[in-house]
């Protein structure tokens, strides 16, 4: 499938431990996913909102270090 660039974020863009992302792709069911910040894949909760918006469940991290990223596949 087509992607959307990745984004990158960290600590700080993590509201209680939730990342949400405004992906705006126009379709509800996308892929999700999370690389750390040494691009290992982490098995996080995706939860998929609608076609613009989802949210991923970081709190078994604590803490994320560093910058990690997300990548939107449709």
């Amino acid at each position: 499938g087509s992607g959307i660039a990745p984004i990158a974020f960290d600590n700080t863009d993590l509201v209680n431990g939730i990342l949400t992302i405004n992906h705006q792709a126009g379709q509800k069911y996308v892929s999700v996913t999370i690389y750390d910040n040494n691009d290992k894949e982490i098995d996080a909760l995706v939860v998929l909102v609608d076609t613009a918006n989802c949210y991923v469940d970081l709190n078994p991290w604590v803490s994320i270090t560093g910058t990690w990223h997300a990548v939107i596949t449709l």
